[in-house]
């Protein structure tokens, strides 16, 4: 490594002091949807992300980073069936450990999603705990699984807590964080979720945990468009590194990047 990579590496890790978070919903039979994953693109997937740098556990997601290398945080939404069924051996044989976001509304149910515009299988809460018994974090991705962002502050208190205490009650401990339906952060934070991380997507801008724990980024690698996924790794890589806290140093571009006002490649890239 040069000696103007480690400066760049050094300085970045004071800038940047939490992981890359990396988001998939389905992983196992190709679906139309741009993070909806087949087996064999999640293990390329995984290959990239080590090669890059190191792929953490979320209990050292708020540790400090080692100073050489770029780190990144796998995440999983939804909960369906499938993908626990897919990537729990996947994880368990390269050493990974992960975070699990499940709407507590639909475990063990088999329902339309209109999204995907077929009917799919969510995981059962044995499978759930199997995942936990394994070292994976598990947290809230809602109760119902509909958008927080325009749903009046009673209704998300009533819809997070639900969930929270789901949690609580089918795994024996509390939730690792919240990932938003839809990525989409509330207008005021739920009482429930102090103390709690919020995790979002890319509409979000690039920011410390501290200054915006309720808004955390999260970026992903779309499917079916693997040429693009080395550029877009370099990308997280410049702008984790070079580019300093959007939150601390814009504090505007909080609201502008929600409305989706930010430039496209800042929202495409880290």
């Amino acid at each position: 490594m040069s000696a103007a990579d480690k400066r760049l590496l050094l300085r970045g890790a004071a800038l940047r002091p939490h992981p890359i978070v990396v988001y998939f919903h389905h992983v196992g039979r190709p679906l139309d949807h741009y993070t909806s994953v087949s087996r064999d693109e999640f293990q390329r997937a995984v290959d990239l992300l080590e090669h890059a740098g190191r792929i953490i556990t979320p209990e050292r997601a708020s540790e400090p980073p080692e100073s050489e290398r770029l780190s990144f945080l796998l995440t999983f939404d939804d909960g369906y069936g499938a993908t626990f069924e897919t990537v729990l051996p996947l994880l368990e044989d390269r050493g990974i450990r992960a975070a699990f976001f499940v709407s507590t509304a639909l475990v063990g149910l088999t329902t339309q999603v209109p999204s995907l515009g077929r009917r799919m299988r969510y995981a059962e809460w044995d499978v759930i705990r199997a995942c936990r018994a394994l070292g994976h974090a598990v947290g809230s991705h809602g109760h119902d699984h509909r958008s927080w962002a325009a749903r009046a502050d009673e209704d998300v208190e009533a819809d997070a807590s639900t969930s929270l205490a789901a949690i609580r009650h089918h795994l024996g401990s509390p939730a690792w964080g919240i990932a938003y339906p839809f990525g989409e952060p509330p207008s005021s934070r739920p009482q429930s979720m102090k103390g709690m991380i919020g995790f979002a997507t890319v509409r979000e801008p690039a920011a410390h945990w501290s200054c915006a724990p309720g808004g955390v980024r999260r970026v992903f690698l779309p499917s079916r468009q693997r040429a693009l996924w080395p550029e877009l790794v370099a990308r997280w890589r410049r702008h984790w590194f070079e580019q300093p806290c959007r939150v601390c140093h814009h504090p505007d571009d909080r609201s502008a990047a929600r409305a989706g006002a930010l430039p496209r490649r800042t929202l495409h890239g880290l």
